[in-house]
């Protein structure tokens, strides 16, 4: 899939829950929710037309719990623990709901700690916002820096090209400067890699 940013991510379907899961068939989810455990986001497509819509999150959370997925607490000021995966919540069928119900599940997605969106998979409605939500919370935890490298660092240049985002380049007689958005992992094999140190 490629975001809006124009960074490509991988998206992968699991299987659905049901509701009281024999303990021995959780046992078997955790084959088949692997995705799920090493996933950076977490996409919980919900029916929230459905009248067991609360219902059916609560089942998944709680299998999700018994599978050990820790998700992050988010608040609506943007704070967030530093353990566990990043959830979002797609709110999906949201046109099967009359214009009161649509009205009150938006805002309540708007002024919830859970990042929520809704959509209409069938309608597309919402489904950009999605991608955007998506794309933020991939680079919520980037880092803004920078370095200046000299003209023969090619191999560097490319390697931070490929992997970061590039905000701003300036090019004068010392060599390059490049201001950079980049995750803290790839800085730090950025800085072993080359031995240099951004900032």
């Amino acid at each position: 899939l490629t975001l809006p940013s124009g960074r490509s991510a991988i998206i992968s379907d699991t299987v659905g829950f049901v509701s009281n899961l024999p303990h021995e068939l959780v046992q078997a989810f955790h084959a088949t929710l692997e995705e799920v455990m090493e996933a950076d986001i977490i996409i919980h497509v919900r029916d929230v037309a459905h009248a067991d819509s609360e219902a059916q999150k609560a089942d998944v959370l709680k299998v999700m719990n018994e599978l050990k997925v820790v998700t992050k607490d988010m608040s609506a000021t943007g704070e967030n623990s530093s353990d566990g995966k990043y959830m979002i919540e797609a709110l999906n069928k949201i046109d099967l709901l009359s214009e009161d119900n649509q009205e009150f599940v938006t805002n309540r997605a708007r002024n919830g700690d859970q990042v929520a969106i809704p959509i209409s998979a069938s309608e597309g409605d919402g489904c950009e916002a999605l991608l955007q939500a998506v794309d933020d919370l991939l680079t919520r935890d980037y880092l803004t820096t920078s370095i200046a490298l000299s003209f023969e660092d090619g191999a560097a240049m490319a390697w931070l090209y490929e992997r970061a985002d590039v905000l701003n380049r300036n090019d004068d007689e010392n060599g390059v400067h490049l201001d950079l958005r980049i995750a803290p992992d790839v800085a730090a094999r950025f800085e072993q890699t080359f031995e240099r140190v951004l900032g």
